[in-house]
């Protein structure tokens, strides 16, 4: 069975070879350099982990709220706020200029 490569597969994953060297190190895989071949059971352990990673940072990307931070996207948090608050929604009546 054909190793592969350390940088084969971190370009495979759209990742640093660094990184994969890292994690494969935490895991106990014994690599130095990018050049090291990794068994396909290592490669199979790398794949899930970082693929755990993602799911994990795509689910904390869900729940994170949305930030403002242009004029439009402020004037559209305004719009919102006024639509879902009845309260600003009656400030805003009294105001003399509409957003």
């Amino acid at each position: 069975m054909p190793k592969v490569r350390v940088h084969e597969l971190a370009k495979e994953l759209n990742l640093a070879s660094a990184d994969i060297l890292f994690q494969a190190n935490e895991l106990g895989i014994e690599v130095k350099t990018a050049s090291s071949g990794l068994t396909e059971d290592e490669v199979e352990l790398l794949k899930l982990q970082f693929d755990t990673e993602n799911n994990k940072k795509e689910a904390e990307e869900i729940t994170e709220p949305e930030k403002i931070s242009s004029s439009n996207n402020k004037k559209e948090a305004m719009e919102v706020a006024l639509k879902n608050n009845p309260e600003a929604q009656a400030l805003n009546s009294d105001w003399t200029f509409k957003i």
